[in-house]
C-alpha cells in the first residue's frame, strides 16, 4: 500500500520504511529499542498482537540504525516446502541487501556458518563515506519458527540448525566443527576475529510466545530481562500524535481527541493526577489506523478537505459495521454466527472460549487466523490455554446489533415454519415468509445495478444456499449470476511504471504496449513477462499507438506512435530508434493514430488542431478542417482522441465540446457533425470515439458515465439523414468513461471508467433516438484495479483484454474461456473469492 498526503493510514497494514514520515506516536519505543540494539547483541522485542511491532521495526528502527553507522537487514523467514533452509534465506538476504546497499562484502563460502562468515577478518561492510557498519539481523515474526517451523519433521530439523548457528552468532561462540578443525590444523585461527561482537541480532516475536524463546537458554544465553522491549497499548497522548502529525491539515484541530476517545472506548474524564486527560487512555494502534483510514475515504468520498466532527459523529456505527463487515469477507456464514453467540454475552460484553472448543465447534484455524490478522480477533493464553476473543471492547456495540438482528430473523422463519402446520394462518405466514428477505434483496439488487458486484457477491451466495426452497429464489440466481462477472482475475500484472499509466495496447498477441506519465513507453513480452524502454518523452506521455500494419515478431520490426505533453509526436520502433518527429504548436498532444496500410498518422492535441502526416517523413498532409468554409464547424475545445475507420478513408475526432465529428482523410472535408441528443439525455464531453470494424457505427465515451452511437449509412459510411444517436446510459455508475472499444467481430464493447473498473458489454440493438440501459447487457466486469481505469484494449483475436490504470499498472486478462455458469458453481467459488484480500488479489508481480 502506497501512502501519501491524502492517504497517511495504511489500516492493517503495517507502516514500511518508505512510509516512515507518516508513522508517528512511537518515539520512546523507537528510541529504547535503538538504543538496546547499541548496548546488546541481541535484543527481543515482543507485545501482543496487533500492537504495531511490524511497524516499529520497519519504519522506525530501521531509518535511526541506517543513519547510525549500521546496516539493517529486515527477514522474515519463509516456513514453507520451498526446500530452502532458514539458514540460506539469511544467506540470501544478506546478499540482496547488501548489494542493494553498494557495499561490497566478500560473499559467504558454501557451508559457512554465520559465526564463520561474520567473524572473518576480510568479512567487513564499508558505506559510501568509507565508514565501518555493523550489521543487524531483524527477524520479524520469529514466533513461526514454533509454529510453522515444527509442523514435520524436515522443518523441525531445518529450524533445530538455524537456532543452533543463531546461537553461536550470537553468544560469539565458534561452532564446535570449527573449533575440531583448529585442533587438527586443518583451518587457521589466524582467519577470525574472536574478540567483540561483530553483528546485532533483533528477534520481534508475540508475547505468548516469549517462554518458547526461553526454553532456547541452551543456544541464546543471552536473553535476559535486561535486553527486553515490552511494547504495549499506546496511551492516548501517543494516539493524538499519531493521528495529528499523521494526518496534518486532513484532521480538524478538536477531532483528533474525540477519534482518540472513540478507539479508546472511553471518555477521558477528569484524566490522571497531572490534569493530562488523555494519558490513562489505551489504545488499539491498529484499530486507529483503520478507524483513521475509514474516516479518511469517507472524507474523501465526500469531497471534503478535512475530517470533521460531523463526519465523525455522524459515521460512528457505520465505521464499525464496515471494519466488521470486511473482516467477515469470505468467512462462512457459521463462524459469523458463532462470533456473534460465543464472544458475547447474552448482556453484549465481551467473552472468550478455549480455542480447543471454538475448533470443535466447527470453525476452523484458518478462519480464526484469518480475522486474528485482520484484527477481528485475538488469542489471549489464560493457563497454558489459549482463549479467543473480540479484538477490543469497542466491536461489541454493532456485533450484538448483528447478533440480534439474525436472531429476530431466526424467531421469524421458526414462526413461519410452525405456523404453516396450521391450515387457517396458511396464507399469512407464507406472506410473512416471502416478505421477509425482500428489502436484504432490494439492497443487493441495487449494489448489482450501481456495479458493486464484489460487495453483493457473497450476500448473494449465502442467500442462495439458505433459501433453496423459497418461491422467489430465481431472482436470487438470477442476481447472483448476473454479481458473478466480476470473478474473472487476471492473469499478469504489468507494474514497471513509477507514474500512472494512461495508455495500454495489444501489438499483436504475444506485445502490449503501454504508456505513463513517467514520461516512457514500454513494450511487454507476455510470452516471459518481460518488458523493454521503447521511447523516453521530454513530457507525460499521452498515447503510444501501434501500427496496426503486419509486423514480424523482431522487436526492431514494431512501430508505435508517441504523444506528450509537450506538443510532440514521435514515431518509434521496437530497436529503440525514433523515425521521426512532427509537433503541434501551442498545446498538448493527446491521441494519435495510425491509418490501416501504417502509412499516415492522424494526430489531435490541445490546441483543437487535428493533422495527418506521413508516417515515414513526418511530413504534413492536411490539417483538420481544410476547407475555409470548414473552418467555423471545427472543434471548439480540446480534441482528445482521433482514430481512422477500416480503409483508412475517414478520420473520427472527440473533443471536449461535447461534438464528434467525422472527416474525409484524403482532404480533410468535414463530413458530419455527430450531435449527442438533448431531448434523450444531457450533453456531455466527448472523452474518446471509435469506428466500429466495418466502419458503419461510431461509438463515443462521454464525462457522463454514457456511450453514444450513431449508425452510419452502408455503402457511402456517411451518417445516417436524420444524424440521431442511441444513448447506452448508466455504464460506470455515472462515472466518467474513458475509452470505448469494439471487438474484432463488432458484437461487443469495452469501456473503461473513473469507478476503477473496464467492463465488456455485448452490443445491444441500436435504435436512434432511444436510451438503452447498457447494464442489462454487461458480460463481464474488470474490478482489480486500485485507481481510475484510464484506457482498456482487445487483443487482436478478441481473447484477451488489456487495461491500464492510475494505480500504476496494466492488467491482462483471458476472457476467451468465460461462459455462462450456473448458480451453484458461483456458490462453490465465491467464498473463495472472496476469502483474498485486495492485495492479494491481485496476480503476483514476476
Amino acid at each position: 500500500m502506497k501512502l501519501d498526503r491524502e492517504n497517511p493510514w495504511p489500516g492493517l497494514a503495517a507502516f514500511t520504511e518508505d512510509s516512515r514520515e507518516f508513522f508517528h506516536g512511537r518515539n520512546d519505543e523507537t528510541a529504547e529499542l535503538f538504543r538496546l540494539v547499541q548496548r546488546a547483541p541481541l535484543v527481543v522485542l515482543y507485545g501482543q498482537s496487533g500492537l504495531g511491532k511490524t511497524s516499529l521495526l520497519q519504519a522506525g528502527l530501521l531509518p535511526k540504525l541506517r543513519g547510525a553507522d549500521f546496516l539493517p537487514f529486515y527477514i522474515r523467514l519463509n516456513h514453507g516446502e520451498t526446500g530452502i533452509s532458514p539458514v540460506h534465506q539469511v544467506m540470501e538476504a544478506i546478499r540482496k541487501v547488501a548489494t542493494e546497499s553498494t557495499v561490497d562484502p566478500v560473499w559467504p563460502a558454501k557451508g559457512e556458518t554465520f559465526w564463520e562468515y561474520f567473524h572473518r577478518s576480510d568479512v567487513n561492510f564499508w558505506s559510501r563515506r568509507n565508514r565501518l557498519l555493523t550489521p543487524v539481523l531483524i527477524f520479524d515474526q520469529f514466533e513461526e519458527i514454533f509454529t510453522l517451523g515444527r509442523t514435520n519433521q524436515p522443518r523441525a530439523q531445518r529450524v533445530e540448525e538455524f537456532v543452533a548457528e543463531l546461537g553461536d552468532l550470537i553468544e560469539n561462540r565458534p561452532p564446535a566443527d570449527l573449533r575440531k578443525r583448529f585442533d587438527g590444523g586443518e583451518c587457521a585461527p589466524g582467519h577470525f576475529e574472536f574478540e567483540g561482537a561483530r553483528c546485532r541480532v533483533v528477534l520481534s516475536l508475540r508475547e505468548d510466545f516469549l517462554a518458547d524463546l526461553r526454553s532456547l537458554k541452551k543456544h541464546f544465553r543471552s536473553v535476559t530481562g535486561q535486553n527486553e522491549l515490552r511494547l504495549a497499548r499506546m496511551n492516548g497522548n501517543q494516539a493524538h500524535e499519531a493521528i495529528g502529525l499523521t494526518g496534518g491539515s486532513l484532521v480538524e484541530p478538536d477531532v483528533a481527541a474525540r477519534i482518540v476517545e472513540f478507539v479508546a472506548g472511553a471518555s477521558v474524564g477528569h484524566g490522571d493526577a497531572d490534569g493530562d486527560p488523555l494519558a490513562t487512555l489505551q489504545v488499539e494502534p491498529a484499530l486507529l489506523s483503520v478507524i483513521c483510514r475509514e474516516l479518511n475515504f469517507k472524507r474523501r468520498a465526500r469531497g471534503e478537505a478535512q475530517i470533521s466532527k460531523e463526519l465523525l459523529t455522524g459515521t460512528r456505527s457505520q465505521i464499525l459495521a464496515g471494519f466488521y463487515d470486511h473482516s467477515l469477507r469470505g468467512i462462512p456464514a457459521s463462524t459469523a454466527r458463532f462470533i456473534e453467540n460465543k464472544l458475547l454475552t447474552p448482556s453484549g460484553y465481551r467473552d472468550s472460549v478455549a480455542l480447543e472448543n471454538v475448533i470443535a465447534g466447527g470453525v476452523s484455524r484458518k478462519d480464526i487466523d484469518l480475522l486474528i490478522n485482520r484484527r477481528l480477533l485475538r488469542l489471549d493464553d489464560r493457563m497454558a490455554v489459549s482463549r479467543v476473543e473480540l479484538m477490543h471492547d469497542v466491536l461489541t456495540g454493532i456485533i450484538r446489533e448483528r447478533r440480534d438482528k439474525h436472531q429476530s430473523s431466526r424467531r421469524r422463519r421458526t414462526l413461519g415454519a410452525t405456523a404453516l402446520s396450521a391450515v387457517v394462518i396458511t396464507a399469512f405466514v407464507y406472506a410473512q415468509w416471502w416478505k421477509w428477505p425482500s428489502e436484504e434483496i432490494e439492497n443487493l439488487r441495487s449494489l448489482v445495478r450501481q456495479g458493486e458486484r464484489r460487495q453483493a457477491l457473497q450476500p448473494l451466495a449465502d442467500l442462495s444456499v439458505s433459501f433453496r426452497a423459497w418461491p422467489r429464489r430465481s431472482e436470487i440466481k438470477g442476481l447472483l449470476i448476473e454479481a458473478a462477472k466480476c470473478m474473472i482475475k487476471p492473469m499478469e500484472k504489468l507494474d514497471k511504471h513509477n507514474d500512472w499509466v494512461v495508455f495500454a495496447s495489444f501489438v499483436d498477441e504475444r506485445h502490449v504496449v503501454t504508456g505513463s506519465w513517467d514520461k516512457t513507453v514500454r513494450l511487454w513480452d507476455l510470452t516471459g513477462l518481460t518488458s523493454i524502454q521503447i521511447a523516453a518523452a521530454g513530457a507525460n506521455v499521452s498515447c503510444a499507438s501501434p501500427s496496426p500494419a503486419p509486423i514480424g515478431s523482431a522487436a526492431d520490426s514494431l512501430r508505435f506512435a508517441v504523444t506528450s505533453w509537450d506538443g510532440q509526436c514521435n514515431v518509434w520502433n521496437g530497436a529503440l530508434s525514433k523515425e521521426s518527429t512532427f509537433r503541434h504548436e501551442g498545446g498538448k498532444a493527446n491521441w494519435a493514430a495510425f491509418s490501416p496500410d501504417g502509412k499516415k498518422i492522424v494526430s489531435a492535441a490541445e490546441e483543437t488542431t487535428v493533422r495527418v502526416w506521413d508516417a515515414a517523413t513526418g511530413t504534413l498532409i492536411v490539417s483538420l478542417p481544410a476547407r475555409p468554409e470548414d473552418k467555423e464547424s471545427g472543434h471548439k475545445k480540446p480534441v482528445k482522441t482521433v482514430a481512422f475507420n477500416h480503409d483508412g478513408s475517414q478520420i473520427v475526432t472527440a473533443s471536449f465540446d461535447e461534438k464528434v465529428k467525422v472527416w474525409e482523410a484524403t482532404t480533410g472535408r468535414l463530413l458530419k457533425t455527430l450531435e449527442q441528443d438533448a431531448s434523450i439525455a444531457g450533453s456531455a464531453i466527448v472523452t474518446a470515439a471509435t469506428f466500429s470494424p466495418d466502419g458503419t457505427i461510431v461509438a463515443a465515451a462521454t464525462g457522463n458515465g454514457s456511450v453514444v452511437l450513431w449508425r452510419l449509412s452502408k455503402g457511402t459510411g456517411e451518417p445516417t439523414p436524420d444524424n440521431k444517436p442511441c444513448l447506452l446510459e448508466n455504464c460506470h455508475g455515472g462515472k466518467r468513461v474513458n475509452s470505448v472499444a469494439f471487438n474484432k467481430t463488432g458484437e461487443c464493447l469495452l469501456t473503461a471508467g473513473d469507478d476503477r473498473t473496464a467492463k465488456l458489454w455485448r452490443l445491444p440493438e441500436i435504435k436512434p433516438g432511444t436510451v438503452d440501459q447498457l447494464e442489462e447487457h454487461l458480460l463481464q466486469s474488470f474490478e482489480f484495479h486500485k485507481d481510475i481505469v484510464m484506457c482498456a484494449g482487445f487483443s487482436p483475436d478478441g481473447t484477451k483484454v488489456v487495461t491500464a490504470s492510475k494505480d500504476k499498472t496494466a492488467l491482462i486478462y483471458q476472457i476467451a474461456n468465460f461462459v455462462a455458469r450456473t448458480s451453484e458453481e458461483i456458490v462453490a467459488q465465491a467464498s473463495e473469492f472472496k476469502r483474498e484480500d485486495d492485495a492479494t488479489a491481485q496476480p503476483q508481480k514476476r
